[in-house]
């Protein structure tokens, strides 16, 4: 990826970041339960929580305007070590949530450096009905990124917990939230 180009997607994760707001109704201030925030870019939307383990570790969704059914994982994590050469690459990470757990592909798409600390972010994975539906049903998600063995040897947390009390609601408002494109039905998506 060429510098400006990793500074566009630097750009939009830094303003994602800075303009996310808790879900109105979704935080209810149970200590063991981390509220969803709702998000909002020039044309997307996205919720996420943070991480039981690492605050700085992002589980959620997004949804573009005029593709607002179509669902993609974000997942952002951290690591001490550079990991700027697996920009590119596809993550193994497995989701678990109640009794099921299934392993999901997302991308390494954007990596930079806070500190001493190297963050990436794992998207452009389409999320299915059924992954959304089961963790709408469930109120946590273990997530653990089990490969590529060269992204794996470098991270010191490899797993987390995502509380979902709030998922089913957020999810809702950002689906309401987004613009829908022709053909799509703004509350049928």
């Amino acid at each position: 990826m060429r510098a400006s180009a990793r500074r566009v997607a630097l750009g939009l994760m830094l303003a994602l970041a800075a303009v996310g707001a808790a879900v109105p109704g979704v935080a209810d201030g149970q200590a063991d339960e981390r509220p969803w925030e709702l998000t909002k870019g020039p044309r997307l939307r996205r919720i996420a929580t943070h991480g039981s383990k690492v605050w700085g570790h992002l589980f959620g969704f997004v949804a573009r305007d005029g593709r607002c059914g179509d669902e993609i994982l974000w997942i952002t994590w951290s690591a001490k070590a550079n990991l700027d050469d697996l920009r590119g690459e596809r993550a193994q990470v497995r989701i678990s949530s109640g009794a099921v757990e299934g392993i999901v592909t997302p991308a390494i798409t954007a990596t930079t450096r806070v500190g001493t600390t190297h963050v990436f972010v794992l998207t452009n994975f389409a999320a299915s009905e059924a992954l959304t539906s089961l963790l709408a049903a469930n109120e946590t998600a273990d997530v653990a990124i089990v490969g590529p063995p060269e992204l794996v040897e470098r991270l010191e947390v490899r797993s987390d917990e995502f509380g979902l009390a709030a998922y089913a609601h957020a999810r809702g408002v950002m689906l309401e939230d987004c613009e829908p494109g022709d053909g799509e039905r703004g509350d049928d998506t």
